[in-house]
């Protein structure tokens, strides 16, 4: 990996934003603040996000904010943990050179977060992926019609099997549902997040 990260203040990688904090602002902060903790694993790096209160936040919340902590309390342990998750990251990325993936940023990140929580992971997905009256949620999105072809239920995009080669969430018996898994675990379980 190569290139800069931007919004580094003494040891805090931070990010604010007029915009909700949403999946794609978190997944962002997560890989910028791995390959600073990578790349210098003897600072204790922490990530912070600020922006308006996320979608579902309690009522009267106008301002969320997601932190990641300093990964662990010495400096090989660190690099070895973000060297870990980068190697995930990657590995999915090129998985999505080769074929569209079955991920869907905030569909992905509802299932992953209820899932990891012991929660009804296909209803949380759902309430991120179907598009109720008026409202347009991810299945309307062009790009996801494109690749599948149209408008997809969760129940459809549930219904792929995993392949041989993607045996590392043997908990889900779902492609999204691995794919999912693979992607958000490690965020999730760093994370902490506050709404104000």
């Amino acid at each position: 990996m190569t290139g800069t990260v931007a919004g580094v203040c003494g040891d805090v990688l931070r990010t604010v934003t007029y915009s909700r904090v949403a999946a794609k602002h978190r997944l962002a902060l997560w890989v910028q603040w791995l390959a600073l903790t990578a790349a210098h694993p003897q600072r204790p790096w922490e990530g912070t996000i600020v922006g308006r209160a996320r979608r579902g936040a309690p009522a009267g919340a106008r301002v969320t904010i997601a932190t990641l902590p300093p990964l662990a309390d010495d400096a090989a342990a660190r690099r070895e943990q973000a060297v870990a998750h980068l190697l995930a990251l990657v590995d999915l990325h090129d998985r999505g050179l080769c074929e569209p993936l079955p991920l869907y940023c905030a569909t992905s990140a509802a299932y992953a977060r209820a899932a990891s929580r012991g929660g009804d992971a296909v209803q949380a997905a759902r309430g991120e992926w179907e598009s109720p009256y008026g409202y347009e949620r991810e299945d309307r999105e062009l790009e996801h019609q494109r690749v599948l072809g149209g408008v997809r239920t969760i129940e459809e995009l549930l219904g792929d099997r995993p392949r041989p080669d993607e045996a590392w969430e043997d908990t889900e018996d779902s492609r999204f549902g691995r794919y999912a898994r693979r992607l958000w675990d490690g965020l999730l379980a760093h994370e902490e997040m506050v709404d104000r």
